[in-house]
């Protein structure tokens, strides 16, 4: 039988009849909710470590520059990605909470 004790940072600590705590990770529902699509978790993959361009993305993917657009949109609303602009091109790299979300797949 487990007690929650208190939620701090999308974690949980877990009081179990031991008396040791676990610490549980949790995902908020806007997170889980954008990664259930399959290209959203490769764009994650494609762009774990490095600042990529959209046309870069699209071509490691094979997939249109708009759907790379429409799921790097959903990502960012999430924040799991951030967006630079530059002078012609934008590119986009993962956040801390990305990257640590990126790890586990």
């Amino acid at each position: 039988m487990y007690r929650k004790v208190y939620i701090k940072e999308r974690k949980i600590n877990v009081l179990c009849l031991a008396g040791e705590f676990w610490t549980v990770r949790i995902m908020t529902p806007i997170t889980e909710k954008v990664l259930r699509h399959r290209t959203r978790r490769q764009i994650l993959q494609t762009l774990n470590g490095q600042r990529t361009f959209l046309r870069d993305i699209a071509r490691a993917l094979d997939i249109p520059p708009s759907t790379a657009a429409y799921h790097l949109k959903r990502l960012l609303s999430a924040g799991l990605v951030e967006q630079r602009r530059g002078v012609y091109h934008s590119f986009y790299f993962l956040t801390e909470h990305g990257e640590r979300i990126a790890a586990e797949f």
